[in-house]
């Protein structure tokens, strides 16, 4: 009995936020890789912060001199004494030390200064760039002013997630993209990292070496992650001969002429 296997282009259509701007301000450009119900899971690319650390039990204390500090940064004290346009989200995490809290609160750097950001002349504000990340993200709205609601915001969206092992959630990120003037319609965040990188589900690789295809030699791969209709895999580098015609169909009858065949194979077994 003979078994057909179609195999067929997956075209993936992403969210991409580029040239972000909320409220008249630069925000994070990122895509959306995912979502869900009640979370999305995004890609955010290198991006530089300013960081701060306040340690007091009172959140609203600590956040208040963090921002402050940040604010005056922006403002001018650093060592160009140059004005820099507020940025959002203003990203906040808070971490227990002792019977304290320390509270860690960013600056995302404008992209046009990211490569080359003035130096504070506080030093307690460090200047970072981070690797591009990815992130559970849990959105909602209203005055987020108790630290209760961010809790239960965090432990919503760790309800989530409980599932997914590669999201951190054991700590989150408080993210605020609006002035305390703005009253209504106010945008809140609660960012969980998601961990990238090789996920193994059998604990086994499976490693093609010497590829063959129909006697043809075929890049050589190795299958990171199984699932029921697809499979993760991982390319080792390979040097690739391309073409391209601004006429689709000579190309396409270019490639049937060499026996190449694209878009469906159907294979006999």
């Amino acid at each position: 009995m003979q078994k057909l296997i179609a195999f067929s282009v997956i075209v993936l259509i992403f969210t991409v936020v580029e040239g972000c701007v909320y409220r008249d301000n630069e925000c994070a450009p990122y895509t959306v890789m995912e979502k869900h119900a009640d979370y999305e899971i995004r890609s955010y690319p290198s991006l530089t912060w300013a960081t701060t650390t306040e340690e007091d039990q009172l959140a609203r204390v600590a956040r208040y001199k963090a921002f402050m500090r940040l604010f005056e940064y922006i403002s001018g004290k650093n060592d160009r004494s140059q004005t820099i346009n507020m940025t959002v989200p203003v990203r906040m995490k808070m971490t227990p030390h002792g019977e304290k809290m320390i509270h860690e609160m960013s600056f995302m750097v404008p992209a046009e200064l990211a490569q080359n950001p003035p130096a504070p002349e506080n030093k307690l504000i460090t200047i970072s760039k981070e690797d591009p990340k990815m992130y559970a993200v849990r959105m909602f709205s209203g005055y987020a002013w108790r630290q209760a609601t961010w809790n239960k915001e965090a432990e919503n969206l760790k309800n989530s997630v409980k599932d997914d092992e590669t999201i951190d959630s054991s700590e989150f990120y408080q993210v605020g993209y609006d002035a305390p003037f703005e009253i209504f319609n106010r945008r809140n965040e609660i960012w969980m990292v998601k961990k990238t990188g090789r996920k193994r589900v059998f604990s086994v690789f499976i490693l093609v070496e010497g590829c063959t295809y129909n006697e043809l030699e075929c890049p050589k791969y190795e299958v990171l992650e199984e699932q029921l209709d697809y499979e993760i895999r991982s390319y080792a580098p390979s040097t690739w001969v391309t073409t391209f015609s601004s006429n689709r169909l000579a190309i396409v009858a270019e490639l049937k002429a060499t026996k190449t065949i694209i878009w469906n194979t159907l294979v006999e077994k």
